[in-house]
């Protein structure tokens, strides 16, 4: 750390003290009559309860990576909890362009596929999802989409065999067996700014062509738990929701907002079965499982409603450890993919030629 960061926070201090302060003292105002109820007494809905979690690490060398990405489905049934699936994948990323997005993108399809496999298998399962699943269909956040010749031909040759691929559960990350082969003809075709684009575009048809699939025949069974959101529709101020009222309420205990979140109204449009994703809508309940636990934003399909948003909460709770879902620690835990697994990773390949670019620093 630099000299002149020590320099700015001395001569600041008052007066980012005092901003704080400020955020605290309305952060109170706000949060008089809320509406914050207690979880109610009584049996617990019993049902298979699995956890969803991916990961995605990646080694960059001058000119190409290597990346690997993995998911994990744990399961819990009749009080014991096991592993159900695990699916994962490494590989050289083709072509070399937009690595960190692209990579993410296919973990959450090993995570989607991964859902797929325990709600077809369980037919009373619910799914516990890391994260909002308004979220899912925001992503990717930095991908524009425009409709051009090229992606008119990628959805005419590609879609039907994604469609059918997906639908046939194939566990791997069917777009990248194509994006080599997009890439050499299109480059000569469209130059290679299209061709990256065109690999990128595909892959993102998979990753809809799969949600699709899932939210359409599971929707009442999937929950999105996420322990941070910048959302801040209830309160309409400087910090998030999810932060006000961590930082003021202790007890247990969980907040309904009366607003759903409906995917039209955060999104503009998506390249595929856009009729189908504009209408869903997501109820979104802020809840804390246990005095001192964390706050978590939870968001149900408003199809959920076979079950009671208390019985919901209330099956959560009989599974949580120190407040949150355990079995989506142990899922998380389980999948993390370290920098020193990608050294091993390399190493089992034998790639000991190649420079990163790094080794002087």
């Amino acid at each position: 750390m630099l000299t002149a960061i020590l320099d700015v926070l001395l001569i600041n201090r008052e007066k980012i003290l005092s901003k704080l302060d400020l955020l605290l003292k309305r952060q109170k105002d706000l949060l008089e009559d809320i509406g914050w109820k207690s979880f109610s007494s009584g049996s617990v809905h019993i049902c298979p309860i699995a956890a969803i979690d991916g990961s995605m690490n990646f080694k960059q060398y001058k000119g190409f990576m290597i990346y690997a990405v993995d998911s994990e489905a744990v399961i819990v049934e009749d009080d014991k909890m096991s592993v159900f699936k695990q699916l994962g994948d490494v590989d050289v990323l083709v072509p070399f362009w937009l690595p960190e997005e692209r990579i993410k993108l296919y973990m959450s399809i090993l995570e989607i596929k991964n859902a797929m496999h325990v709600l077809s298998s369980k037919n009373n399962a619910l799914i516990l999802l890391d994260g909002t699943l308004s979220g899912l269909i925001i992503r990717p956040i930095k991908y524009i989409y425009s409709e051009t010749e090229v992606t008119r031909v990628i959805r005419k040759r590609y879609l039907d065999i994604l469609i059918d691929e997906i639908e046939n559960h194939n566990d791997g990350i069917i777009s990248k067996n194509y994006t080599q082969e997009i890439f050499d003809e299109f480059k000569e075709k469209y130059g290679v700014s299209e061709a990256q684009a065109s690999c990128f575009y595909l892959e993102y048809l998979e990753y809809l062509v799969s949600l699709r699939y899932l939210f359409s025949r599971y929707s009442e069974r999937i929950i999105g738990i996420a322990k941070n959101s910048e959302d801040r529709s209830i309160f309409k101020h400087t910090l998030s929701d999810i932060a006000y009222l961590d930082m003021s309420i202790k007890n247990p205990g969980y907040l309904v907002s009366r607003e759903n979140v409906i995917v039209r109204n955060i999104k503009r449009s998506l390249p595929v079965f856009w009729d189908f994703f504009r209408d869903l809508e997501f109820t979104v309940i802020y809840a804390r499982f246990s005095e001192g636990g964390p706050m978590l934003k939870i968001e149900i399909p408003y199809a959920l409603r076979s079950i009671s948003i208390d019985d919901i909460l209330k099956t959560l709770q009989h599974i949580c450890i120190d407040g949150y879902p355990y079995p989506l620690t142990k899922a998380h835990r389980d999948v993390k993919i370290t920098n020193k697994d990608m050294e091993t990773i390399t190493k089992m390949l034998g790639i000991y030629w190649a420079k990163t670019g790094r080794e002087m620093l």
